[in-house]
């Protein structure tokens, strides 16, 4: 069974919400294999616009879905230039924005598979930990992993830097996910998020 959110997750307030959509997992979908068959909703916060689905899965049930999507899964054989590119290129950014160079950084990459984005930074000499609901070797032997999320992580070290690529979009509550995040931060350190384009303002740019 599911549980409900009762809250906007962005703005706070309490529901009822406006139901946009109602619909029932397709049988092929990745969520009938972790035992969701019932009617899932899609709706809007009347105060904030804001657009979710109050339905949140299990541990258990997130556990199995990751079995299925994470780790190794997450990253795809065929495509290893474009990782390699992309994992460049956000190190640039990352330097030319906060200013990488002459500092050894602890950076916590969320959600990040075998470290197919973080890659860069570790061969560049920081110190990068995978967090993630699956863990497999990762493609930097330098790299640190910890299965799990940042709610279940158990020791209180801090970081210099948090990635998240593609991650808030597919958590049920990311505001919470924010919050947590923010208390794993050293003082002026950085969280770097990265989500498609139309999630941008809702997700990052009006709750930041």
């Amino acid at each position: 069974m599911l549980e409900k959110k009762r809250f906007c997750d962005l703005c706070g307030c309490e529901g009822p919400f406006e139901s946009l959509v109602r619909e029932v997992p397709s049988v092929d979908s990745v969520l009938v294999a972790v035992g969701v068959e019932e009617l899932l909703h899609t709706v809007v916060c009347r105060q904030c616009g804001w657009v979710f689905k109050p339905e949140i899965l299990s541990q258990s049930q997130l556990n199995t879905l990751y079995g299925l999507l994470g780790g190794t899964e997450s990253y795809r054989s065929d495509a290893v230039e474009q990782n390699i590119l992309r994992s460049a290129e956000l190190h640039f950014w990352l330097d030319s924005n906060i200013g990488l160079s002459g500092n050894r950084m602890t950076v916590l990459d969320v959600g990040g598979g075998v470290g197919q984005v973080s890659n860069a930074l570790s061969e560049h000499g920081h110190e990068v930990t995978i967090l993630d609901l699956v863990i497999n070797k990762p493609l930097y032997e330098d790299m640190k992993c910890i299965k799990g999320t940042l709610q279940s992580m158990q020791d209180r070290v801090g970081y210099d830097l948090i990635l998240m690529n593609h991650v808030l979009e597919h958590v049920w509550t990311p505001s919470e996910m924010l919050k947590q995040a923010e208390e794993r931060l050293n003082m002026g350190g950085y969280i770097y998020v990265e989500v498609p384009f139309e999630l941008y303002t809702p997700i990052v740019r009006r709750r930041l």
